[in-house]
């Protein structure tokens, strides 16, 4: 069976490393656009440091895609649990993976 990822196409006109925060997040959710995981969790995706530099800016990306209704985030014991909004309708790209 092959996996399938939705992108609302307001996605594609996002700054690259929101729209790599908003893919990642899309690809680790679970069938309700739901990811519980660390920041750790993120940076391991993303390939790159686990550094506080890196936790840092995606937790500013994070914040920034919340704020512009892209993602709800509530944070517990150093777990995030974003959902991804906006991703039912006509307006979106499935890509098969």
């Amino acid at each position: 069976m092959e996996d399938e990822l939705i992108f609302s196409k307001k996605w594609f006109t996002l700054d690259k490393y929101y729209f790599k925060i908003l893919t990642i997040i899309t690809e680790l959710a679970d069938n309700t656009s739901t990811f519980k995981g660390s920041l750790s969790d993120i940076c391991e995706n993303l390939t790159i440091q686990n550094s506080s530099g890196n936790k840092n800016k995606i937790k500013a990306a994070l914040a920034y895609l919340e704020k512009n209704n892209y993602i709800s985030v509530s944070i517990g014991k150093k777990i995030y649990t974003v959902i991804i909004t906006n991703t039912s309708g006509n307006k979106n790209h499935i890509i098969k993976t």
